[in-house]
């Protein structure tokens, strides 16, 4: 039967609190939505109410400018005695005299007034005061005697009806009404009459734009005016369209447009205040679920984990650190008394595995150190003996000598590790005693750079190899060489002593290949007693913690190479 998966109790604490603060993060961000969206709203209304009171404004100036232009031309006796052909020079004065203080009356401060008779050239003219302040370019004769030739002689325009007209590229809003030869007209200067009445908006990055038709006539603190204007051409009212949101109106009285500008963002600059507050509950949410976890994980889950954490502890190779006493609730340092006491016995007992498995080691290296065949020592003791017989007393000297080192050496305590150098010594002293009873020539070349000669290794590392050499070479021919190379290598971020040993032989048996190559043989078999020993005492000093290979190259010659963690001794 399948076991259902377990599941941790924080998950379902975890995940209340986390759809907790979606749904706060939700209610947030829609209220920022939701406030966004009737700021912007009310922001349009204002502008629209803004620019509709304008234009109105605007509009009733022009309406009232008409209505007065209208009526002197109909309505006034003096203005129709002036334009009587008959008219003497008295009446003339008297009327001019009395036109110009109604016309100086009536005149706006930002207007011009222009009185004109086709017949005979003559102009009078009038300017508003904030036009007189300006000195601009209308303020000479020659232009009003232009003006007044072009009113008289065009008739392209429509009477009593405001259009526009471009001079030295600035434009001005004109209405013309007659009475036989002559011209009355009325004058706006567009530039100037924005530039003194500005338009009221909520925020000071709005400007303004007047158009009329595909012309741009005028516009302030933008320069986007001329790619809007196929925009607010088709739509009034409010639209968006450049980065800017734009609120357009025509007027009435006159072919134009009037649109005010606001870049976006100033609009969002002017949520600032929302997204500050949406800002401030997401960090406040965050504090919260931070302090709500770090409690639950006090009150309710520490103990758990510490329970789960320390149980498992207990069954590792590293004894845990005994836990600190905290005294924020009783019940948690009852939990760490239990717990506390667990561990220091658990040490306890783990001190007298290790005493035991010590004693247990010692042992078998003991008996790896006693597990090798007799029959070398009783081929030295053979050989000494053809020596006696040929009465060769120096050899035998030399042959008791080197057995003596070699006696000393593997009989030492093997829990021991020794150096290199004492290793390379011994196969030295080994390579002497087999040269002395060998038929064939034997070489021996150790390759060892001096800076691992203090490197620590097991005992006989080398002489197994070499011995093993010795015995399974013997019924070649020519000089038999066995090469011993020693480096440091590098694997998954450790540095290992790397040894590789090799003979020129007929190489290892496919089945003892295939042997050494899998896990080390029982530790008490009779065959390849030598290797397995050394793999067996390997495995008691490094674990898992070194590797072998051994191999054949296609003509023989077997190979042997190890890997050991290096250390030195100090």
């Amino acid at each position: 039967m399948k076991r259902n998966k377990l599941k941790s109790v924080k998950t379902p604490l975890y995940r209340w609190l986390c759809v907790s603060a979606v749904v706060c993060l939700f209610v947030s961000s829609f209220y920022l939505m939701w406030t966004a969206i009737l700021n912007e709203k009310h922001f349009s209304q204002s502008n629209l109410e803004a620019i509709t009171r304008y234009r109105e404004n605007f509009d009733s100036q022009l309406q009232a400018m008409r209505t007065f232009n209208e009526s002197l031309t109909i309505n006034n006796i003096q203005f129709r005695t002036l334009g009587q052909s008959n008219c003497t020079s008295q009446q003339q004065i008297v009327a001019e005299h009395t036109l110009a203080e109604l016309i100086k009356i009536q005149t706006p401060r930002y207007g011009i007034s222009l009185l004109y008779n086709g017949n005979s050239g003559r102009a009078l003219f009038y300017y508003g005061e904030d036009v007189q302040e300006e000195a601009q370019f209308l303020q000479n004769s020659s232009f009003m005697h232009m003006l007044g030739e072009f009113v008289s002689t065009t008739h392209t325009y429509v009477y009593n009806q405001w259009f526009l007209l471009e001079q030295d590229d600035r434009w001005i809003l004109l209405l013309v009404n007659k009475y036989r030869d002559l011209y009355f007209c009325s004058i706006v200067d567009l530039e100037y009459y924005f530039l003194l009445n500005p338009a009221n908006a909520n925020l000071s990055e709005v400007s303004v734009m007047v158009y009329a038709e595909d012309s741009l006539l005028f516009e302030s603190q933008t320069d986007v005016g001329q790619s809007l204007l196929p925009q607010v051409n088709e739509k009034e009212g409010v639209f968006s369209a450049y980065g800017y949101h734009v609120v357009n109106t025509w007027l009435q009285n006159a072919p134009l447009g009037i649109a005010m500008l606001t870049p976006r963002s100033a609009l969002i600059s002017k949520q600032l205040p929302n997204v500050l507050f949406f800002l401030m509950v997401v960090v406040f949410v965050a504090v919260f679920l931070r302090k709500v976890m770090r409690f639950l994980n006090q009150s309710l889950l520490f103990p758990l984990h510490e329970i789960a954490a320390q149980t498992a502890a207990l069954t590792g190779d590293n004894p845990p650190a005994s836990l600190g006493m905290r005294e924020d609730f009783e019940e948690y340092n009852a939990i760490r008394v239990a717990l506390n006491g667990l561990i220091e016995k658990k040490n306890e007992l783990e001190m007298q595995n290790c005493a035991n498995r010590a004693q247990k080691e010692h042992a078998l290296l003991q008996y790896y150190q006693l597990q090798t065949r007799s029959h070398f020592f009783l081929n030295c003791l053979k050989s000494l003996y053809s020596m006696a017989e040929k009465s060769n007393r120096a050899q035998m000297q030399a042959m008791i000598i080197a057995f003596s080192s070699h006696l000393r050496y593997i009989f030492h305590d093997n829990l021991n590790e020794v150096t290199l150098q004492d290793e390379i010594k011994e196969i030295m002293d080994y390579h002497r005693i087999i040269t002395m009873d060998f038929s064939r020539p034997f070489l021996l070349t150790p390759n060892v750079p001096k800076e691992l000669l203090d490197v620590l290794v097991p005992p006989l590392i080398i002489q197994t190899f070499l011995e093993n050499t010795y015995k399974y070479a013997q019924g070649g021919k020519g000089i038999l060489v066995f090469q011993v190379e020693a480096s440091v290598a590098e694997q998954d971020g450790k540095k290992y002593l790397r040894l590789h040993m090799w003979d020129n032989g007929d190489g290892y048996p496919p089945d003892v290949l295939a042997s050494l190559n899998e896990a080390p043989a029982s530790v008490f078999a009779d065959y390849h007693v030598g290797i397995n020993n050394l793999l067996h005492r390997m495995t008691l000093l490094y674990g898992k913690n070194f590797r072998t290979a051994f191999y054949n190259e296609k003509s023989g010659n077997a190979h042997s190479v190890l890997y050991i963690p290096i250390a030195r001794k100090s």
